[in-house]
């Protein structure tokens, strides 16, 4: 669904608008899905915490775009389960980008 003047970015951005109508009785709110908490992956973590710091330790920083920052992050979560310490690894990997531009 997508709501009128909101930009719709797939393919070939462009504002979506009301078109018609439908003589439809109006959905219920049982008809959507009803919004969950913060999920956590399931199973046991793929990583220990120290491969996980290992791996960022060789991993680039020094020119992250967002979408590049964002895997590394999500990946991080998906293999600590969202831990405490998988963040803190992650955020210090990511300190990073900022120590290395005040090198420059």
């Amino acid at each position: 669904m997508r709501l009128p003047g909101f930009v719709h970015r797939k393919g070939e951005p462009f504002v979506s608008r009301i078109t018609g109508t439908i003589d439809a009785p109006p959905y219920k709110a049982a008809d959507f899905p009803r919004a969950r908490a913060q999920k956590k992956p399931s199973g046991d973590p793929t990583a220990d915490i120290n491969e996980v710091r290992a791996a960022l330790a060789i991993i680039p920083v020094e020119n992250p775009d967002w979408s590049y920052w964002n895997r590394v992050g999500m990946a991080i979560w998906r293999a600590t389960r969202g831990s405490d310490a998988g963040f803190e690894a992650w955020d210090q990997w990511s300190q990073g980008y900022t120590v290395a531009r005040r090198h420059r």
